[in-house]
């Protein structure tokens, strides 16, 4: 072996000891800590509609407004129904850990200007 092919092998090994901790370490923070499951499963219910109650809520919420022409709608009206909507769906029940409702207090909307 040469010199550069030894070096490789030396820091392979190295990286494999100290990266198999730190992955364990990693994965434990995201999991337990940060709850990643569970915002994973909180977007898949509400983005990817996986729950249909808050899209047809809105939806039929948002009817009337978008029934207006374009400069009869405002902002805050728009943003009010989205968060009626929330509200009035399955996720003003929902929880992070079990213990209350928190899946509202972590939602929030935001309507983008026209381009």
């Amino acid at each position: 072996l040469s010199v550069g092919e030894a070096w490789a092998l030396e820091l392979k090994g190295l990286t494999a000891r100290v990266g198999q901790p730190t992955h364990k370490r990693l994965l434990q923070l995201m999991f337990e800590k940060y709850k990643l499951k569970t915002h994973l499963a909180a977007i898949k219910k509400f983005l990817l509609l996986g729950q249909g109650d808050f899209v047809v809520t809105l939806l039929d919420a948002l009817a009337p407004e978008l029934e207006k022409p374009a400069s009869e709608c405002f902002h805050h009206a728009l943003l009010s129904t989205v968060d009626g909507a929330l509200r009035s769906s399955s996720s003003a029940f929902e929880s992070l850990d079990g213990g209350g409702p928190e899946v509202l207090e972590r939602l929030g909307g935001k309507l983008l200007r026209a381009s």
